[in-house]
């Protein structure tokens, strides 16, 4: 919510930068940080990483629990330092900082994450590392604060170490694997959809060629199956039991929009409308129950468009071909374009 008010100030600002009346009194910006002054007690803790949930109303609940993803703690660094330079006020910057900095501190000895830590102790708590679920979004970070703040050095930094261990531990090429933070051994040899935003981050990164040959790889089995489950067991080839629907994950859509701006392969913004209309309903968007019966998930008897992820992946498509796109990095946890 945070970096869509952003992206719109920024827009908004641009726009009317150019008209010769002044429409805009900058109150996406208000808004912004009034919502994250109220985040803001949810880092009050004895390492600086954030509870996993706060109500804006009454704050941090009594029983609240002390587990947080990896993912969660790690991922206001480009909101927050965004908007510390907006405002003029460094806290949500240092606040952002000082988490990632706690992430950093308890990594392994091998350069590794687990998937949840305890925010008061810092004792881990879940030890699978992954670029999946529970860890995904903090790799993301790290990179994309480094390209989006052209003084960045430490995330760069720290990106690079992790991203090293990512591929002596986690890679099997083309996939990667759920592995045991502390000694590397494999722990689920899964492949998971929320882990397909991988392929863009390798781009981003540089690492274009090894990006292709995993899309490629995720085309296999998009050939069998028209949506990704959300995980597969690589060593059976089957897919996980409990785990055959399709969210309307907006990952692979990403990847697809990098895998365009490095290749200018047309065939990337064809796949990318193709996610987006194969989903469609009369009224909007559906989940796919299952993605062997392509039955559509029905709650409370009509289907049901979850509003983040889709929106997300409706962005991307948008942005899909746009050739007037260098200033924009795409933030997976939201999925808006800060500028």
């Amino acid at each position: 919510m945070v970096g869509g008010l952003l992206s719109a100030h920024l827009i908004a600002v641009s726009h009317d930068s150019k008209s010769p009346v002044s429409i805009y009194d900058g109150h996406l910006l208000t808004t912004a940080e009034e919502i994250t002054k109220l985040l803001l007690p949810a880092f009050d803790t004895p390492t600086g990483l954030p509870y996993g949930s706060i109500n804006l109303l009454t704050g941090v609940a009594i029983d609240e629990s002390t587990l947080v993803c990896t993912a969660c703690a790690g991922t206001f660094a480009l909101e927050f330092t965004w908007l510390s330079l907006l405002t003029g006020n460094p806290i949500y910057e240092a606040t952002a900082r000082r988490a990632m900095r706690a992430l950093w501190e308890h990594r392994s000895t091998r350069d590794m994450w687990g998937s949840h830590i305890d925010v008061n102790t810092g004792e881990w708590i879940y030890l699978d590392s992954s670029i999946g679920g529970g860890v995904d979004s903090f790799f993301e970070y790290l990179l994309k604060a480094f390209v989006g703040f052209s003084d960045e050095v430490e995330y760069g930094e720290m990106f690079l170490r992790a991203y090293r261990a990512v591929k002596i531990y986690m890679r099997k090429p083309p996939w990667h694997v759920d592995v045991l933070m502390d000694s590397g051994r494999v722990a689920f040899p899964y492949f998971r959809s929320l882990g397909a935003f991988w392929p863009g981050l390798k781009i981003l990164a540089g690492d274009v060629a090894e990006a292709i040959e995993e899309l490629k790889a995720i085309n296999g089995i998009l050939r069998r199956v028209q949506f990704l489950p959300e995980a597969i067991n690589l060593s059976s080839g089957e897919y996980v039991s409990g785990r055959m629907g399709y969210p309307l994950r907006p990952e692979l859509i990403e990847s697809s929009w990098y895998a365009y701006q490095a290749t200018k392969d047309f065939g990337f913004v064809e796949f990318g409308m193709d996610m987006v209309d194969r989903t469609r309903t009369n009224c909007g968007f559906a989940n796919i129950e299952d993605v062997l019966t392509l039955n559509l998930e029905d709650k409370f008897h009509h289907n049901l468009m979850p509003a983040v992820p889709w929106n997300d992946s409706i962005v991307n498509t948008q942005y899909v071909g746009d050739e007037n796109d260098d200033d924009s990095v795409f933030i997976k946890e939201a999925q808006e374009p800060v500028l």
